[in-house]
Order: C-alpha cells, then structure tokens, then sequence
C-alpha cells in the first residue's frame, strides 16, 4: 500500500514539474513577447512625438496621428493582457511549488513509513527464525532422546531374547533330565 501511494506521489510530482516546465516556458515567452511590446511602444511614441513635433500643422499627419494612437492603445492594452496574464501564471507557478513541496513531503513521509515497515517486518522475521530454531532445537533434542531410549528399548528386548532361550534351553535339559530320571526310574521300579 505505501509502495503504491509512493509511486503516486512519484507520478504526481512528475506531472506538476512537467506542468510547471511547461509554465515557466509560457512564462518566458511571455516576458519576452512584453518586453518586445514594450521596445514596439516605445518606439512607436518616440516615432509619433517625433512625426508630431515636426509636422504638427500638415492634416495627414492628424490622421496617421489619431490611427498612431488607437494603435499605441491596442498596444497598451495588449501590454495590459499580457501583463494580467504573467500575473495569473506566477501565481499558478506558485501553487504547483506549494503543492510539488506538499507532495515530496508527502512522498519523504511515505518512504519513511515504509522504511519503518521494513525494519518491524525484518524483527518479526528474525524472531519467527529464532522462534524456528529454538523449536528445531528442542525437537531435535526429543529425537534424540526418543532414539536412545528406543536403543536401550532395543538392548534390553535383545537382553530379554537371550535370557528368554537360555531359559528354554534350561527347560529343556531340565525337562528331558526329568524325563530321563522318570524312564530310569521306571525302569528300576520295573526289574
């Protein structure tokens, strides 16, 4: 979930600089298209005052000066326009670095959350590994005790096997014993 609200943010942030390029670009293009206004003005005024001052009693000159003069307020309001318009762009420029800073801030914040979620993830590992390996370790030690117990099982049903027919054995001599001395026996109670 943070991985994917980080790379959000990421994308965000690399949409608002690409606008933001795109707006100091405007920006400049702008400013310079102002400025080449502002030097046109200018040199339309010095040509008008300059036209005026030396023909001021030639009626053409009226009229090229009353059109001088609808064209220098084109000009100015165009300035103006311009001018409005630089304005509302610093101001949008201005927003979209608040919001690029909210943003890498927002992002930073993020990154350290899941640094935080790493780190608890990497504890927990260890201790479920250690928790493993104490129980590996325990069973381990059963098992060992369960194979020496059933050796010594072993051993001693090994130990009672041999008692078991040593005492058939005896039986057996005890018995054909028994049975030789019943016949002999029977044999002299016979003669």
């Amino acid at each position: 979930k943070c991985e994917r609200e980080r790379d959000q943010a990421k994308y965000e942030i690399f949409t608002l600089k690409s606008d933001l390029d795109t707006l100091k670009l405007e920006n400049s293009f702008n400013l310079e298209k102002a400025e080449r206004l502002e030097r046109d003005l200018k040199e339309y005024e010095n040509a008008v005052s300059t036209t005026t001052n030396t023909n001021a009693s030639n009626s053409l000159n009226l009229t090229n000066s009353s059109s001088s003069a609808t064209h220098l307020l084109k000009m100015k309001s165009q300035i103006r326009d311009l001018e409005t318009k630089l304005k509302d762009q610093e101001d949008e420029l201005d927003e979209q670095s608040c919001t690029i800073q909210q943003l890498e801030q927002t992002k930073l914040r993020l990154e350290m959350q899941l640094e935080k979620e790493k780190q608890k993830w990497q504890r927990e590992i260890a201790e479920k590994e250690s928790e493993m390996d104490d129980l590996r370790f325990h069973t381990q030690k059963k098992i060992k005790a369960i194979e020496m117990q059933l050796e010594e099982e072993g051993e001693l049903s090994n130990s009672l096997q041999r008692e078991k027919r040593e005492l058939e054995r005896k039986l057996r001599e005890l018995t054909q014993t028994n049975q030789l001395k019943q016949n002999t026996h029977n044999e002299l109670n016979a003669n």
